[in-house]
């Protein structure tokens, strides 16, 4: 399938509300118009939906009324009710013309489009041509009609075009639409594509190297919105939901690698991978929820154990970082709310899945402090002391018993090695190391929890006298590699040591103490621009440690907010 068809496709796929209103101004702006006014829910617009200032079709500048209309344009939606494209237009005639035509642009010729993102019908071909004769002649503007053909066509010019997404680029475009049913593989495709994007050559002048990179964030924007859809279609998410997860990560370097922060168009396509990413987790999540509030329904999709565990805690994870990021990145009070009810998922998935007090995995210590700042977001501290006194006491037991302790390895055949008394196939000592013992000891400061530490520091740690407990802390490169699972595991230094201090007070001194030369977290880029949260993001992404400084920070602003 051509990339234009692909593009037809999906935005046939568009509602009027929210998504085709949505995605006009993104594709008007690369088309070098500048939008005067955007759809407004509640507001009377007199005809109007959209209003734009950009050169017509020869290129000289005019002022571009758009009508927007989602599907086929047949005899009811051009001339039934009030919300009919001729009642728009006697709109227009009657009152946007004469009143709210800017003073700016009160000379420039005028445009007034009728969109759709479907076809006209031919049945009413001939009576839209007569009356837009007529509108023409009265009002001296001209019009237009596009539908979904001509949006696909703008979009693949100016938002994919073959500079941005040359042949090798829509290859792995329509491989990551054409395996979307199997999630790692186009997963795999799209990060390669989103990479490819962002890492492309921009060469000319000042101008022309900030219009090839804009155009770049935006055909990762598109092409993310595209697998979104077809993943809504195919009834699988999984790959639409971390491709979002990377585009956003790779976004957020590739943006402070030029230092184009402070370029207004480019922190508005940055936004749009943020709601990308926002929405998609948010379906997944919703899809999910039946099997967060039903016990043990996890059990029933996977037949072995260890297996539901794993899935437990990365929906424990992936629920708390979403959490995070509507409290920390949405002001108003939905970002709360929101927080509230993903709280509220994480509470019922701990109580409906009793593995939840039981990793098998030591890297499930960055899903365990991402839930537990997940709670806290969400007003759940009463759930997160509750989980921490199960988490550490269950340490216990699972470390007497010794084949249940978590395995420093990550391999999920060294696990089942591991539990069946064997050797591990890779060799991995599987005990060796623990993120696990100090960040339960980490959140047992932060939530107060005395009697959590004095049982984690005087009976569970003493009992791993043959693993070295380790914790990390970023250095100035922090945020220059959150896109990059090599570069971010290879970053920074590593705290280790062999006993935890059964004083409190004295391991919290330990973790306020930096190696020479440690940045602030405060004066880490993503965190200083308001998206501290990033640095949680990367983590989940990579399964590699979430920073103490940070989740202390977080937990900080947490409360703050």
């Amino acid at each position: 399938m051509s990339i234009r068809l692909i593009l037809e496709e999906y935005l046939g796929m568009m509602k009027e509300s929210g998504e085709l209103d949505a995605f006009l101004p993104e594709l008007l702006t690369a088309m070098d118009h500048a939008i005067l006014s955007e759809p407004q829910r509640g507001v009377r617009q007199f005809g109007v939906d959209l209003v734009s200032r950009g050169p017509d079709g020869s290129g000289a500048q005019s002022l571009h009324l758009w009508i927007l209309k989602s599907g086929d344009i047949d005899r009811a939606s051009w001339n039934s009710g009030n919300q009919s494209i001729r009642s728009a237009l006697v709109e227009i005639e009657d009152v946007y013309l004469r009143t709210h035509v800017p003073p700016a642009e009160a000379a420039l010729p005028t445009v007034v489009h009728i969109l759709t993102n479907g076809d006209f019908r031919q049945e009413v071909d001939l009576e839209i041509s007569q009356y837009l004769h007529t509108f023409c002649v009265k009002t001296g503007a001209r019009t237009e009609r596009e539908n979904g053909s001509v949006l696909a066509r703008w979009t693949e010019q100016f938002l994919v075009d073959e500079h941005v997404l040359p042949n090798e680029f829509r290859s792995l475009f329509r491989k990551t639409l054409a395996m979307v049913e199997n999630p790692d593989t186009s997963y795999a495709q799209a990060r390669a594509l989103i990479e490819k994007l962002l890492t492309n050559s921009f060469e000319g002048s000042d101008a022309a190297r900030r219009k090839g990179r804009l155009r770049a964030l935006r055909a990762v924007l598109v092409a993310n919105k595209v697998l979104i859809r077809w993943a809504e279609n195919a009834g699988n998410l999984d790959s639409a939901y971390r491709a979002c997860e990377f585009a956003l990560l790779k976004g957020w370097c590739f943006i402070a690698e030029i230092n184009l922060w402070d370029d207004k168009d480019v922190r508005q396509v940055f936004a749009g991978l943020f709601g990308d990413f926002l929405s998609t987790s948010a379906a997944f999540c919703s899809k999910l929820e039946p099997y967060y509030t039903t016990e043990n329904a996890f059990a029933a999709f996977y037949q072995d154990n260890l297996l539901v565990v794993d899935r437990v805690f990365e929906e424990l994870g992936r629920l708390g970082l979403l959490a995070c990021a509507y409290r920390l990145q949405i002001k108003d009070g939905t970002g709360a709310l929101g927080a509230r009810r993903l709280a509220d998922r994480i509470v019922a998935l701990l109580e409906s899945h009793a593995v939840s007090g039981s990793p098998c995995f030591d890297r499930q210590s960055v899903d365990i402090s991402l839930a537990m700042l997940g709670l806290l977001a969400g007003g759940r501290s009463d759930a997160a002391i509750a989980w921490l006194g199960a988490l550490v006491k269950r340490l216990e037991i699972a470390k007497k018993i010794g084949r249940f302790t978590p395995i420093s390895s990550t391999s999920f055949e060294d696990l089942v090695a591991v539990r069946s008394g064997a050797e591990p196939e890779t060799g991995v000592t599987p005990f060796a190391t623990s993120t696990l013992v100090p960040i339960l000891g980490i959140w047992a400061t932060m939530l107060r929890h005395d009697a959590a530490w004095e049982h984690l520091a005087n009976i569970v740690a003493p009992a791993f006298s043959e693993t070295t407990f380790n914790l990390w802390t970023p250095d100035d490169t922090y945020g220059a590699v959150l896109a990059s699972e090599v570069s971010l595991g290879a970053s920074g230094y590593a705290d280790a040591f062999t006993e935890l201090p059964k004083d409190k007070s004295k391991f919290q001194s330990m973790l306020g103490e930096s190696p020479q030369g440690v940045p602030n977290i405060d004066s880490i880029d993503f965190v200083a621009r308001g998206w501290p949260w990033l640095g949680l993001l990367a983590s989940r992404h990579w399964k590699l440690q979430v920073s103490h400084s940070l989740i202390a920070m977080l937990v900080d602003q947490i409360a703050a907010s």
